[in-house]
């Protein structure tokens, strides 16, 4: 794997890890932590003042849709891949079978 640094990575502890290494509650905690805002005030900022929202989403109990992660990402620059589910690199994923479409006749 590829480590890139600049943009992509961030500053924990005085060491350098690549944003990809942290969930998106941590890439967020971090965002909040560089741009000086308490919960309050990125709530107001991200979600229109929805506090317990971001307090889910901070604590990993809400993992926004994907509505919500495109404007996450238009505002802090956290990709939308960060609130993706985890799946294990050794699962099967099998592909939908695509199905005959249907026309609703209205």
């Amino acid at each position: 794997m590829r480590t890139f640094y600049g943009e992509s990575s961030c500053l924990l502890d005085n060491a350098r890890y690549p944003l990809a290494m942290q969930s998106g509650p941590e890439q967020l905690r971090d965002w909040m932590r560089r741009r000086g805002f308490n919960q309050a005030e990125a709530s107001r900022y991200l979600v229109g003042g929805n506090q317990p929202l971001l307090s889910n989403i901070l604590n990993g109990h809400y993992k926004p849709g994907l509505a919500k992660a495109i404007q996450i990402e238009r505002l802090t620059g956290i990709p939308v891949e960060a609130w993706a589910s985890d799946l294990d690199e050794t699962s099967d994923v099998e592909p939908v079978a695509a199905g005959k479409r249907r026309v609703a006749k209205g």
